[in-house]
């Protein structure tokens, strides 16, 4: 809210974003307030950026004079952050390190191009478990999330459940069973199996409450968690052939969450006995929340008749909760290994 940009073009319901030569992005008309004809084009100089650390996260502040846009690069492999500010000319003369000492091995600034002012971002190896970047003020403040310190016990982790659907039935198998309830089955299992390890253990939902599909990462978020976990169930994919082409598939969108979703879809072929469906990034709106590692796992097939008849038992359904846990097991065990 309050960052000002430059639009110099429509499509339907979408304003395009001028934010540099070359550089465009777009949004929707609802979210944008008009400001009088003749206000300046927003612009800022940079001359501090400040860098500081603790066990917990990683702080990035650039002081601006206005709220500006700006885009943010995790790049894990090569264990670089990259945060970009439009309308933006370097004047910097200080940055500040304070208390750098574990996770920050350099920062560097550039002007990019013309109005793209550009922070790199060096960092030692270790895992990135989400980041956030927002305005306090006119301060552009950017957190990294560091894995936490032993992952050897479970009893500091906080994670979200988040069984699909809900007056929205979502899939439903041939005789009648909905995926709405299916994820819900499996999901309490999950659940349990994970308190038992100590974990905090938070769900969406415990019932067939609606619960609408933009406040389920709102709740991880407010809940502080560490890691989000959403249950689905499959149905027909477009133009694919579901008796040939079916089994478990698992989805992340951001880079950190990729080696999560790995270890996920392994454990879960290997304990399930389905076919691989595969390993997805994907635009999900549960998953795009930057702040935590996010996962959405397609246990079966609901529309195939044997994989329906498995959901509605509970074996089947501890079976599912097992190969999460366990490929959640795995994970932090490479975590612990590095």
């Amino acid at each position: 809210k309050g960052v000002r940009f430059v639009c110099d073009g429509r499509y339907g319901n979408y304003l395009r974003m001028n934010l540099a030569p070359g550089q465009t992005a777009w949004l929707p008309d609802s979210s944008v307030v008009y400001l009088p004809q003749g206000t300046p084009v927003p612009h800022s100089n940079v001359r501090t950026i400040r860098a500081t650390e603790d066990d917990k996260h990683i702080r990035i502040e650039v002081f601006l004079s206005e709220k500006l846009p700006f885009q943010v690069d995790m790049i894990p492999e090569e264990n670089k952050a990259v945060l970009r500010i439009f309308y933006c000319s370097s004047d910097t003369d200080w940055i500040k390190r304070l208390g750098i000492r574990k996770y920050i091995r350099r920062i560097d600034w550039s002007q990019e191009q013309d109005g793209v002012y550009k922070v790199d971002i060096d960092l030692n190896e270790f895992a990135v478990w989400g980041w956030d970047a927002y305005y306090n003020g006119n301060t552009l403040t950017f957190d990294i999330k560091p894995a936490p310190e032993n992952l050897r016990s479970y009893r500091n982790l906080r994670i979200m459940i988040d069984p699909g659907h809900s007056a929205d039935p979502g899939a439903i198998g041939p005789t009648g069973l909905t995926e709405a309830e299916a994820n819900l089955m499996i999901a309490d299992k999950l659940a349990a199996h994970l308190r038992r390890k100590g974990a905090t253990v938070f769900m969406t939902r415990v019932d067939d409450s609606d619960v609408k599909l933009y406040d389920r990462p709102r709740l991880a978020k407010e809940k502080n968690c560490d890691i989000f976990i959403s249950v689905h169930n499959n149905s027909v994919p477009n133009g694919v052939n579901p008796l040939e082409f079916n089994g478990v598939s698992t989805y992340y969108y951001h880079a950190h969450s990729m080696s999560l979703a790995e270890h996920i879809q392994a454990r879960a072929v290997e304990t399930l006995g389905l076919q691989d469906y595969g390993l997805y990034h994907a635009n999900f709106a549960v998953i795009r929340p930057p702040q935590y590692l996010a996962i959405l796992v397609e246990c079966t097939f609901i529309i195939l008749p044997e994989q329906e008849a498995a959901l509605r038992t509970e074996s089947f359904q501890e079976k599912c909760a097992n190969a999460i846990a366990s490929g959640l097991d795995d994970y932090l065990k490479s975590i612990n290994e590095k």
